[in-house]
């Protein structure tokens, strides 16, 4: 049941309604649909086109490079990454003047003139005074986010702790595990800046393939199921929130169109969200 659970969340993390930011996710689904293969599969081919999405989809992806560089370079170092994520919780917000100093300095200048509108102080402050969610953002929105994060974040954190001797015994999940921690560091570091938060939800979703992969092919030991216990009806939240945002951004002709009907409803949709409104 609780791996259900958890296959609609990864659904739900990055799903096909969010048309905001439409390369930014384009590359995020890319960008794990190389990885995962790689790091599972070991199918080291297909790292090159990471090498691509940067240039190709989303030039931000530049930053998710180096965390995979990284872990090309030291392997599965998983003491040290766990230990790096770990840190990571408690680093509430990176300084904005070193940061911009190592982005103008090291990085191509075509990535530092188009990052340079996410990287005004203007902007950070209001991120970090709001919240990525906004002032005015409902509690349920603000909760759904909050709880999901958490609740992955404390799994991490207890299945190490837990299996931290046997983990090595199983080379494709600690692979995984290696660089889910790593890379969740980075999305922790970045998340303070405005638009780094999105990269969280890449970090979800490995957290999350992580998971499943797991419980499909392990039983649950005790601490893990009073764990899933306690983060299920945080989950629930989750779902149930994502689903309602897709109210906004689907129609009645996203459930029953087809070419025909387009002919007569073109420009003339209405959000499910408007029709439910109206009833």
């Amino acid at each position: 049941m609780f791996t259900k659970v958890l296959i609609f969340g990864l659904f739900l993390s990055i799903p096909i309604w969010g048309l905001n930011g439409f390369r930014f996710w384009t590359a995020a689904h890319v960008f794990i649909f190389i990885l995962l293969p790689y790091l599972f599969e070991g199918k080291k081919k297909r790292l090159v086109w990471c090498l691509i999405i940067p240039f190709v989809i989303h030039y931000s992806f530049l930053i998710a490079l180096f965390p995979l560089l990284i872990y090309l370079i030291f392997g599965n170092k998983v003491k040290l990454y766990y230990i790096f994520f770990i840190i990571t919780l408690f680093i509430s917000a990176i300084n904005l003047s070193q940061f911009n100093n190592l982005i103008e300095t090291y990085a191509p200048q075509s990535f530092a003139d188009r990052s340079a509108s996410y990287r005004l102080e203007t902007k950070v402050k209001t991120l970090r005074t709001e919240g990525q969610f906004g002032a005015d953002q409902v509690w349920y929105v603000k909760y759904a986010g909050f709880g999901i994060r958490y609740s992955l974040a404390a799994f991490l954190l207890a299945f190490y702790w837990t299996f931290r001797k046997s983990i090595h015994s199983n080379k494709e999940l600690l692979k995984l595990l290696s660089f889910t921690l790593l890379f969740y560091g980075f999305a922790n570091i970045l998340s303070s800046i405005p638009s780094g938060y999105r990269f969280l939800k890449v970090a979800d979703v490995l957290t999350l393939s992580f998971l499943i992969l797991h419980l499909q092919n392990n039983k649950i030991n005790r601490d893990l199921y009073y764990l899933a216990n306690i983060t299920t009806p945080l989950f629930l939240l989750f779902i149930i929130v994502g689903l309602r945002a897709s109210w906004y951004s689907l129609s009645v002709m996203t459930i029953i169109g087809n070419p025909i009907t387009a002919i007569f409803t073109f420009g003339e949709n209405i959000s499910l969200n408007d029709i439910i409104k109206g009833l």
